[in-house]
């Protein structure tokens, strides 16, 4: 999800600069995809505030302005009728460039100096009025960019957010958590709706046939509007939402949706024929055009909005293209609901449409938003498009009960390590807005309205943790003695894959298992053959990857897109299929992707080497050499995976282990992928079977280890690899274990060259070792690597 960093800031002080937010947001369960600025849309214009009026001596339809800018008067020639003094109004400076290109010069016109351009609404592209100068609020200060006066600049912030955590599915939501993080209020706008309105006469009448389908269902009725273009603001920030600008009435929804999390919907009234608004489920054989012109087949687990009888809308999915809102539209009946997620889910899943709307509603939305969001969102399209407001609704007939957690802050305390005291649980529940009630039982925790992913101790534990958090609590090893049917022989087989993939170049991924269909039938799966999700929460999440390649292509594809030039993954997890009984099977495997250039450009190469066939092989060929796989032959493939004529499957005993080669330009294309990717997939089990030197546990020495530092600095070109293998030999079987932990190039280092610190863990099976021992092969390694041409440092 994407919110600007000043819009945030309108609903809560934040104090901290925006990529010290980001971080934060990270730490507190959202990681943050981006961080960048909009780029500024009037570079070079600015506020001005005309200061005099007067007569051009030669032309008698000019004016001569002398207007402030701030630090300078600029004397400007205008043509304009309605400029005058005092008044405040955007100046595109000498230099400035307008949106249709135009660079704005020095001038002399008809005798008389011009610094600058007094601008029109339709020269800067935020409204079609061209017939004179854009006049700015009174409340604007001289100086100012136009960007910051119109917010159009902004810095976006792009964060995931977990199917769990529909409330912040907005920048309300954003705001929310981050009051919890700083302690801060958030502060929402004043609707503004006149208050007699509620008391007015009602032109719409609201009916729900089953209350448990639409407990909460506003709405509001607007008259007398003038639909018309939208402000630079609120298009900038729909854009950054990721909505596009339809005009006043429909912009000022789709911002409360991208705001507060709560969909609103806009009905022309006089299309409305009977004014009669009725919540039902659909009927066999009923049907509906939408929106987006397609004619829908209805049924009863569709839920409905009628007039009176007739469909006009579809639930909390989509509105009808018989009652859409139209630039001609000057009556507008606005519907602020909460529809069950189950009801409106369903319509969904029957109708294969998801929208903005029914993310947030088949997630859950906070009913008691939804009056106060219908007032805000009628006030708002009266201030954009004129009229008035009037004839609110609230059909509310049964208040929804707050779910209370019973919780016992010692067992919370245990679970985090003894390190969070009651005190600080209570002070950051009551931060993210819950209730905390202490009683003899211990504590009654009330759970907000929006927050429908909180139902036991352990989702409230969570919330504690992830605001004391997760970087300050210590690490250390998990007791997994409890965890049944643990294979440790398998993880250790499965971590060795990794540490191998992880020295011959690969970066580990971890992905998502559930993927697109459209995109796991290229992988040579009918749709039969898929493991399909009963309730997907988006169609680009209904089955389970066919292959771990699924995921890992489109890992790819978004670091691509992101300007990565060289990607190297790999992943280790688990793909799923139908078994020969009809019932689901997973299995595990290794797989990888690779683009880019085989090394960093250098003045010894005439041009970057890219990434082939060859070197796929050659790193299975180096995880096989790792996992003692003897015997292997390489074979033709042909299947929908990769290029025929750049591919191989790869057997051992006559069985097949997994295959490798360029991907086919079908599935390219389908990932939005344009360079040549190579990938690899290899079945875990297979190997294992294969591998001829499984690890052997041994059972941990009874006497104390002895740790050393070293560092060598070796040729830039020397893998590490390489000096790790020369110290390990040296080392001999006192040398229990050998980690990495610095690499550094810097001012104290020749260049071509890098240090390499390592940390050695010295220790013998049968006695306690002497600092003498320890000292002797310390010494023993030094000389080795002396020999081989390092350098210690440290060491004169």
């Amino acid at each position: 999800m994407k919110f600007g960093y000043n819009w945030l800031r309108e609903l809560v002080a934040v104090d901290m600069e925006p990529a010290v937010l980001a971080d934060r947001l990270a730490m507190l369960g959202f990681p943050v995809r981006a961080v960048e600025e909009v780029g500024a849309r009037f570079p070079g214009i600015l506020v001005g505030q005309v200061l005099e009026v007067g007569k051009h001596p030669r032309a008698d339809r000019l004016v001569l302005c002398r207007v402030s800018v701030g630090q300078s008067v600029l004397s400007v020639v205008c043509g304009a009728t309605n400029v005058k003094a005092g008044m405040k109004v955007p100046v595109a400076c000498v230099g400035a460039r307008l949106p249709d290109g135009k660079r704005i010069e020095r001038a002399v016109i008809r005798g008389a100096a011009s610094e600058g351009m007094l601008c029109s609404g339709s020269e800067l592209g935020v409204s079609e009025d061209a017939s004179g100068i854009l006049a700015l609020a009174e409340a604007s200060v001289a100086g100012r960019s136009l960007d910051e006066e119109l917010g159009v600049s902004e810095t976006v912030i792009d964060i995931e957010v977990g199917h769990n955590r529909p409330d912040c599915l907005s920048v309300l939501g954003v705001a929310r958590e981050v009051a919890a993080l700083t302690g801060a209020k958030v502060t929402l706008p004043e609707p503004g709706f006149p208050s007699e309105a509620g008391r007015g006469e009602e032109t719409v009448s609201v009916a729900v046939e089953q209350p448990s389908d639409c407990p909460r269902y506003c709405g509001a009725v607007l008259t007398g509007l003038r639909p018309q273009a939208s402000p630079a603001w609120l298009r900038t920030r729909l854009e950054i939402a990721g909505f596009r600008s339809l005009g006043s009435v429909v912009d000022a929804t789709n911002y409360c949706l991208a705001t507060f999390g709560q969909p609103i919907h806009a009905f022309d009234l006089d299309r409305l024929t009977r004014k009669a608004v009725v919540v039902r489920r659909g009927r066999p054989g009923e049907t509906l055009v939408t929106l987006d012109g397609v004619k829908r087949l209805l049924g009863p687990d569709v839920l409905l909005i009628t007039d009176s009888d007739e469909p006009v809308a579809l639930a909390g999915l989509m509105g009808g293209r018989a009652t859409e809102v139209t630039d001609s539209s000057t009556r507008v009946f606005l519907e602020s609901a909460h529809f069950d997620p189950k009801a409106v889910m369903g319509g969904s899943k029957r109708l294969g449409l998801e929208t903005e709307a029914s993310v947030r509603f088949s997630r859950g939305t906070d009913p008691g938003m939804a009056r106060w969001c219908a007032e805000y969102a009628a006030s708002l399209i009266v201030s954009l498009a004129g009229g008035a407001a009037g004839g609110l609704i609230d059909y509310y007939p049964r208040a929804l009960p707050r779910r209370t957690v019973s919780m016992q802050p010692a067992r919370v305390s245990a679970v985090l390590g003894g390190v969070v005291s009651e005190e600080f649980m209570k002070e950051s529940l009551t931060r993210l807005g819950f209730e905390w009630h202490a009683d003899s039982r211990g504590v009654q925790v009330g759970v907000p309205s929006f927050r429908h992913d909180v139902s036991e101790e352990v989702d409230l534990t969570e919330e504690v943790a992830r605001t004391f958090g997760y970087d300050k609590f210590a690490e250390r090893c998990a007791n997994l003695s409890w965890v049944p049917g643990t294979d440790e022989e398998t993880e250790l087989f499965l971590d060795l894959c990794r540490e191998s993939l992880v020295n011959l170049g690969l970066a580990e991924a971890i992905t998502r298992t559930l993927v697109d269909a459209r995109r796991a039938t290229l992988f040579g799966k009918g749709a039969s053959e898929l493991v399909t999700v009963s309730n997907p929460a988006s169609q680009e999440e209904s089955v389970l990857r066919p292959s771990v390649l699924v995921s890992l292509l489109g890992a790819v594809g978004l670091n691509l897109r992101r300007g990565a030039e060289n990607v190297r993954l790999f992943e280790i997890g688990k793909a799923f299929g139908i078994g020969p009984d009809g019932q689901p099977v997973e299995k595990v495997f290794a797989a990888g992707a690779m683009v880019g250039t085989k090394r960093p450009p250098s003045w010894q190469e005439p041009g970057p080497s890219r990434i082939d066939l060859f070197d796929t092989r050659g790193t299975i060929e180096g995880l096989l050499a790792k996992l003692n796989v003897d015997n292997y032959e390489v074979l033709c493939y042909d299947g929908p995976v990769a290029d025929s004529e750049a591919s191989g499957s790869i057997c051992c005993n006559g069985k097949p282990l997994g295959l490798f080669g360029r991907a086919g330009r079908e599935l390219l294309r389908a990932f939005d992928i344009e360079s040549d990717v190579y990938v690899f997939e290899l079945d875990a089990e297979a190997l294992r079977a294969a591998s001829s030197g499984r690890r052997a546990l041994v059972e941990p020495s009874r006497f104390p280890p002895v740790k050393r530092d070293i560092a060598a600095v070796v040729d830039e070109a020397l893998a590490q690899e390489e000096v790790a293998r020369l110290i390990r030999e040296i080392g001999g079987s006192l040398l229990k274990r050998l980690r990495l932990f610095d690499l550094y190039r810097g001012e104290a280092i020749e260049g071509g060259k890098k240090s390499l610190a390592y940390s050695l863990s010295f220790q013998s099976d049968e006695r306690t070792l002497s600092d003498a021992e320890v000292d002797e092969a310390m010494a023993r390694i030094v000389e080795g690597l002396i020999a081989g041409g390092a350098r210690i440092r440290g060491r004169n």
